[in-house]
């Protein structure tokens, strides 16, 4: 159903977000929003267990289901400012901010960029001092943004 190398996102109030990827080598921006669609007692069953893991939460919803992504209503929302894909993230309630990737030439990015949840619109943070693939970021107080780890690939790509 999604693109490979995409990244999905579960907000702390359950919000559930798939962004970017790429298929046959093109990178995609594209940004979904997923709904499971639960039954009345499921929600009920859910909503007593507070912090699930995203694995048991599609459990919960198919059970006995071969696709288990088939039980989402899926909205595309807003896309990301440009195509990408393996790129670090971290949801908050209300933010996305993403980090770094690679683009269909291979090459490390170094762009941030946050998505606003409620106005469905993303935007430009400043770049990355370096660009990297795949690295992991963490929010301290609330305020600041930490990039570190992930890989640099071929050249430094003119974004």
């Amino acid at each position: 159903m999604f693109l490979s190398e995409s990244i999905t996102a579960t907000t702390p109030n359950g919000k559930i977000f798939v962004m970017g990827g790429q298929f046959q080598n093109q990178h995609k921006a594209n940004t979904y929003y997923l709904v499971p669609q639960l039954k009345s007692h499921q929600v009920d069953q859910f909503n007593m267990q507070k912090s699930q893991p995203f694995e048991e939460y599609v459990h919960l919803a198919a059970p006995d289901r071969e696709d288990k992504a088939s039980f989402f209503e899926t909205y595309m929302v807003r896309s990301m400012l440009g195509p990408k894909s393996s790129f670090g993230h971290f949801p908050t309630n209300y933010q996305i901010f993403i980090a770094g990737g690679s683009n269909e030439h291979n090459f490390s990015l170094n762009q941030v960029e946050s998505y606003d949840i409620k106005k469905d619109i993303w935007i430009k943070q400043p770049d990355l001092n370096i660009d990297r693939r795949s690295p992991s970021i963490c929010l301290f107080r609330t305020k600041f943004l930490y990039v570190f780890g992930g890989t640099q690939l071929k050249k430094k790509a003119d974004t």
